[in-house]
């Protein structure tokens, strides 16, 4: 994702146009072929007042007519599309690979995932990782987690940073109360690699099994 500049006109021009996007603020853009091969489209990051629940962010999709003009085709809270990189399929399309995160009650959510603008509304992401760090929440049952690395590969590597602890009562406390430094809890690294045939991403048998002791 790159921020975008005046270079990028005719897209603010399109998007300012449109009752959804209208007082929107727009973060940043990726342009490619993501709803079929050769078409010229942009995806384009955005907040439009969304609520909490959708991570106070959306994405908006925008395709490039025969008349040259930058056309809007829909909006979409809840897609997160801040941090993202963009990777090719098979047929000539383009998919994005997104990290995002999301906070609530003191818990600290990460999640990794690839999204196919050209399924229908709600049904465009497809998560590859989804955990927690829960140090904040004063659970007796705390996680200590964080996504260190994603290398495209192929193979898609994801090494995740990840501890599960029962914390004493006082220690719960001094988290929950934000007075001090969480204490840190025993962590493993975790290799995570997903196959990719050119239409989606599959974990291998290993990732399966280290992805159900790690998700959220």
């Amino acid at each position: 994702m790159v921020p975008l500049v005046a270079a990028d006109g005719g897209i603010v021009s399109a998007m300012a146009a449109n009752n959804e996007t209208q007082g929107c603020r727009f973060t940043g853009i990726i342009r490619g072929s993501f709803t079929e091969p050769g078409k010229e489209d942009a995806v384009v990051s955005a907040a439009c007042a969304e609520a909490h629940a959708d991570n106070y962010g959306s994405t908006v999709l925008l395709s490039r007519g025969t008349d040259k003009r930058w056309q809007f085709r829909w909006r979409e809270p809840g897609l997160i599309t801040r941090d993202c990189t963009r990777f090719g399929f098979s047929d000539g399309r383009h998919g994005l690979l997104c990290v995002d995160f999301y906070s609530h009650m003191g818990s600290r959510e990460q999640y990794l995932y690839w999204v196919d603008v050209s399924r229908p509304a709600r049904e465009r992401t497809s998560m590859l990782v989804s955990i927690a760090d829960t140090m904040l929440t004063g659970w007796k049952e705390s996680t200590e987690a964080n996504i260190e690395r994603v290398l495209p590969g192929p193979p898609l590597v994801v090494v995740v940073r990840y501890g599960k602890a029962s914390l004493p009562e006082d220690v719960r406390q001094k988290n929950l109360l934000a007075v001090v430094e969480p204490a840190d809890i025993p962590t493993e690294s975790y290799r995570l690699e997903y196959a990719f045939d050119g239409t989606r991403f599959t974990p291998t048998e290993p990732t399966v099994r280290m992805l159900k002791s790690i998700s959220h």
